[in-house]
């Protein structure tokens, strides 16, 4: 008795897997695909092009009285027939102690423009300075002929801040 309420219940769950099992457009079974790379083969990948490596870094005074959102100078221009992919940008403040960097971000042009938060976070207290930085992990594509600066906006305009940026990635072939 137990064995036959076994092999029903295999039968059911076996036609039930059927019935959901997905199947792909056309009702057509998949079609295998075999992969099959050696220790001296490569696995074959789809080449984007030649890319070119980027980095670029630059030292930025905010004078003091100065509190609005404040646009960098011009970080880099990407090349006619380029695009500029960053990877990776690094941001150190040095404000005057209690004050605090309320934005920080990238501004990109890649149809039409955006800005690319960053996260400051305060890692000294000092008796003269506080400093903020942040490192970030980013994904943001700035067009061809398209200028790259930075945003930032501090809570008080006492006293001078120091902002360095380092912005790394690649430049591709349009």
């Amino acid at each position: 008795m137990h064995r036959n309420l076994y092999t029903g219940c295999a039968a059911l769950a076996a036609i039930g897997l059927m019935v959901i099992a997905p199947r792909p457009a056309g009702g057509q079974p998949p079609t295998p695909v075999k992969v099959m790379n050696g220790s001296t083969e490569a696995v074959p990948v789809r080449h984007a092009g030649p890319v070119q490596v980027f980095q670029t870094s630059a030292t930025f005074t905010i004078p003091s009285g100065l509190t609005a959102p404040l646009s960098t100078p011009v970080l880099t221009t990407v090349p006619t027939a380029k695009r500029l992919v960053i990877e990776s940008v690094t941001v150190r403040a040095d404000t005057p102690t209690g004050n605090h960097i309320h934005t920080m971000a990238l501004n990109v042009v890649s149809g039409s423009g955006s800005l690319v938060d960053l996260l400051m976070t305060k890692q000294l207290v000092g008796s003269i300075n506080d400093v903020w930085v942040g490192t970030h992990s980013v994904r943001a594509y700035a067009d061809a002929g398209s200028p790259v600066t930075a945003q930032v906006l501090r809570y008080s305009g006492l006293g001078t801040t120091t902002l360095r940026i380092l912005i790394a990635g690649y430049l591709m072939d349009l």
